[in-house]
C-alpha cells in the first residue's frame, strides 16, 4: 500500500470486509502529507518544498494519476531542483498528459547534493507508488511451517542489499559526515567480505544460517559484535602509512613467494627449553623457537628465530 494517499475508500454498506471508492482527497491534504513525510525522514529540501504554480487552482481534488515522474535536475543560475510531475489522462479529450505537480529546490551545487536530491526524488515516487517488492523478513515463508532451505546465493544477495541500503540511509538520507563513520562502513564491508566466502557459508551451523538471513539489520549487529577488533588494524594501517618511504609509489608485481625443495627436504623446529643445552646462560632471553627448511643429510635451506625476552616482569616477543 501506498504511503500516501490521494484516493478516498470506505467500508462498502452492502458488502461486508469490502470497501468501494468514494472519491479524490484535497489536493492541499496530499501536499501536507509529502511535506509531512519528507520532514519526518529529513529529507525536505532545506530552500523549499512547494506545489507547482497553478496546480491547486487547477486541481482542488487531487487528480486520479497514472503513474507520478520525480527526478532532480540542476538549475538554470544556481542550486538543484526536485521535480514531481503527475501522468494523467485528461477527462475532456482523453489524451494523457504530464502535469507539474510539486517542486523542491537547495541552494547546494555539488554532486553529492545532486545524489541526495534524486534519492528524495526516489523517494517521493515509492511514498506515492509504493516500493513493489518484499521484504526479506517475508521471503523464508513456505506453507507457514517450515522454512526453506538457505542457500549460498540466497544469503549473499540479501546481506549484499542490506550493505546497499545502509550505505545509501547513512549517506544519502542521514547525510551523516562519511569522516565520523568511516571506520564503521570498513568493519562492516570487511564483515561481508567474510561473509561472502563460500567456505565461509559451508562452516555455518543451519542456525547461524537462519539468523543471517531473517535478521533485519544483521550487519549491524555483526559490527557491534566485532567492534572492539577494529583498534588492533587501525595500528596496523597507521603504521603502515607511517613507515611508508612514498604513499605515491606505483604497485609493482608481487614477488614469486613460491620455493621448489628438494625432494628429501622437510619443516622443523627447536625448542631451546628442551634441548639437552639449554642450561647454557642466554642473557635476557627466557626461550627461542628456531623454525626452518631442512634438508636430510644435507644441511638447512633458511631458518628463522622467534624469542622472548622479560619485560616489566612478563615475557615478550624480541626480534634481531
Amino acid at each position: 500500500m501506498s504511503r500516501i494517499e490521494t484516493e478516498i475508500w470506505e467500508p462498502h454498506p452492502e458488502k461486508k470486509g469490502m470497501v468501494r471508492y468514494v472519491g479524490q482527497r484535497k489536493t492541499a491534504d496530499v501536499f501536507r502529507d509529502v511535506e509531512m513525510f519528507l520532514k519526518e525522514e529529513n529529507l525536505c529540501p532545506e530552500d523549499y518544498l512547494k506545489l507547482s504554480f497553478g496546480f491547486e487552482s487547477r486541481y482542488e481534488e487531487f487528480p486520479k494519476m497514472l503513474d507520478i515522474r520525480c527526478y532532480a535536475q540542476w538549475g538554470g543560475n544556481e542550486g538543484i531542483y526536485l521535480q514531481a510531475d503527475l501522468l494523467i489522462q485528461n477527462k475532456y479529450n482523453g489524451r494523457r498528459e504530464q502535469v507539474p505537480f510539486l517542486t523542491g529546490k537547495t541552494l547546494e551545487e555539488t554532486a553529492e547534493a545532486y545524489d541526495r536530491m534524486q534519492y528524495i526524488a526516489g523517494r517521493i515516487y515509492m511514498a506515492f507508488m509504493g516500493e513493489h517488492m518484499t521484504s526479506s523478513r517475508y521471503m523464508l515463508v513456505s506453507d507457514g511451517k517450515k522454512t526453506e532451505t538457505i542457500t549460498y546465493d540466497m544469503l549473499t544477495k540479501k546481506l549484499e542489499r542490506e550493505c546497499r541500503n545502509m550505505l545509501r540511509k547513512r549517506l544519502l538520507h542521514s547525510e551523516e559526515p562519511l569522516a565520523k563513520i568511516s571506520g564503521e562502513l570498513g568493519l562492516t564491508l570487511q564483515i561481508l567480505d567474510v561473509l561472502q566466502e563460500p567456505s565461509v557459508f559451508e562452516s555455518l551451523s543451519v542456525d547461524k544460517q537462519k539468523e543471517l538471513y531473517e535478521t533485519e539489520d544483521i550487519l549491524q549487529r555483526l559490527y557491534h559484535l566485532a567492534e572492539h577488533l577494529r583498534t588492533a588494524n587501525r595500528y596496523e594501517i597507521d603504521d603502515l602509512i607511517a613507515s611508508a618511504e612514498t604513499l605515491l609509489k606505483e604497485p609493482g608485481e608481487k614477488p614469486d613467494l613460491s620455493l621448489e625443495l628438494p625432494e628429501n627436504a622437510y619443516y622443523g623446529f627447536t625448542c631451546f627449553s628442551r634441548m639437552d643445552y639449554r642450561d647454557i646462560p642466554r642473557a635476557d632471553i627466557i626461550d627461542e623457537i628456531v623454525f626452518g627448511i631442512y634438508v636430510r643429510n644435507d644441511g638447512c635451506i633458511s631458518e628463522a628465530t622467534i624469542g622472548w625476552e622479560e619485560l616489566g616482569g612478563k615475557p615478550v616477543l624480541y626480534g634481531d
